[in-house]
């Protein structure tokens, strides 16, 4: 888990098991047991660098469309840039120029789901965070869904999001 990514599993609630939080090497009867069965209870594979890719690895143009008869004409990439190892990609340029290794990425076949030949995702939102053209800030799916009726209408939208928008009659419309 990223120390970036946690914030989001931190939930604002009273808690009467602990007196006060843990200091120190958290030892000793403040630790609450584990209590999960997964190890480890989160996963994102985004925090481990790729040892194949340097950070400033340059996009390569190919100039075939990957996957465009693989998927139904219903499915569509998201057309928003998405941000990945803290840089802004997108599924024409850079997923495109290495599917094989950047569709198994976290979340990059939900945001590409053509270009991955992901058609399990083509129903999905994309669980990556993107950029919102209007407005040049950087948006979750679930940000979408406080306000369905006005952000489904947000360029490409309907791409990204596509379970929360999906009922959306512009959204109906573009498939």
């Amino acid at each position: 888990m990223c120390d970036s990514d946690v914030k989001q599993f931190i939930i604002d609630e009273e808690i009467e098991i602990l007196s006060e939080l843990p200091r120190g090497m958290c030892t000793g009867p403040q630790i609450i047991e584990k209590s999960w069965d997964v190890e480890p209870p989160f996963s994102n594979t985004d925090c481990v660098q790729d040892p194949g890719m340097d950070d400033d690895e340059e996009v390569v143009d190919d100039d075939e469309e990957a996957g465009d008869d693989s998927v139904e004409g219903e499915c569509s990439d998201s057309s928003l840039q998405m941000k990945f190892k803290k840089k802004f990609r997108l599924c024409d340029e850079w997923v495109a120029a290495n599917p094989e290794r950047r569709c198994n990425k976290l979340g990059v076949g939900e945001h590409c789901p053509v270009t991955c030949n992901a058609p399990e995702f083509c129903q999905s939102n994309s669980i990556r965070q993107f950029v919102v053209e209007e407005t040049g800030k950087t948006k979750r799916c679930n940000w979408v869904a406080k306000d369905v009726e006005e952000r489904c209408a947000y360029a490409d939208m309907c791409n990204t999001c596509r379970e929360t928008c999906a009922g959306i009659n512009m959204c109906a419309s573009e498939n």
